[in-house]
């Protein structure tokens, strides 16, 4: 059944919407929902900000988590399925991290500021994600309704958690406790050190950024503007460098994820006031 599905949408291929679909599965690709969480971070609501990179971190822990206890095997390779920009086809197919990422961040975002045409852009990009993910021949179907549920479950239980603390720090050192638990046993262990140091580099960095830095999101456009491409610079700077530092391993992840997320979160803020930005 979902393998006739798969043929049904890939019989209307064309160079064109090979195109588009190559174009629209970025949308669901690590870069494309960092970027919108630091431009929110730096530039619009602090709050808000923590809130997404605490849901996002979550879903992906949830999304790594559900693959490697299902274990599934991708539509790649299958009579009749063309398969394209597999490079973004890693680990197994149930549940689609592409489609959850995503869905994640948009759902997220309107939960926050409670804009039923967020709602609305959450639902028609999240589709168009799944669609690409099914067009490209890299899911089954029910693996990107799986995503898509799984985002919405996710953004609601953090969205309840976060709005329920005053100290959102806290929070993320919980997370991070529980994903350094959950990473030995797991065949996901590596991704799990990483994302376990991601949430500690958060909670590091919400707490240094409340208590020694607060800066403002009240700033002129153009040194808003300045933020996100000096952010952006020392992060990709950062990140070449912890690369030759730490060493390729599930600890060597961890560290190099805990200190960029430290580093976006507190010290670059922390640069922006002396800065005057």
């Amino acid at each position: 059944m979902e393998l006739s599905i798969l043929h049904l949408i890939q019989r209307f291929a064309t160079p064109l919407l090979d195109n588009v679909f190559l174009a629209i599965t970025v949308l669901g690709e690590p870069v494309a929902i960092l970027l919108p969480i630091l431009v929110i971070y730096y530039c619009y609501n602090k709050k808000m900000g923590l809130f997404l990179a605490f849901s996002s971190l979550t879903s992906q822990g949830v999304n790594t988590g559900i693959k490697a206890l299902v274990g599934r095997a991708r539509p790649i390779g299958q009579p009749g399925v063309r398969s394209l920009r597999t490079q973004t086809a890693g680990g197994s197919s149930m549940p689609s991290g592409h489609t959850q990422g995503a869905v994640t961040l948009l759902y997220s975002i309107y939960k926050f500021i409670k804009q039923k045409s967020m709602l609305a852009v959450a639902v028609v990009i999240g589709v168009a994600v799944a669609l690409s993910r099914l067009y490209l021949g890299l899911h089954w179907p029910t693996d990107v309704v799986a995503g898509f549920l799984l985002a919405v479950l996710v953004s609601e239980v953090c969205y309840r958690l976060f709005i329920t603390t005053k100290r959102p720090w806290l929070l993320f050192a919980a997370a991070a406790a529980a994903l350094f638990l959950l990473a030995w046993p797991t065949k996901g262990s590596a991704a799990f050190y990483k994302l376990a140091g991601a949430f500690v580099g958060l909670a590091a960095g919400a707490w240094f950024e409340d208590a020694a830095v607060r800066f403002t999101c009240e700033t002129s456009l153009l040194k808003k503007l300045a933020r996100v491409l000096l952010g952006l610079l020392l992060l990709w700077l950062l990140d070449w460098g912890l690369s030759l530092v730490f060493p390729q391993t599930a600890v060597g992840g961890a560290l190099r994820y805990g200190t960029m997320v430290f580093a976006a979160v507190g010290f670059i803020p922390l640069l922006f006031k002396k800065l005057s930005l």
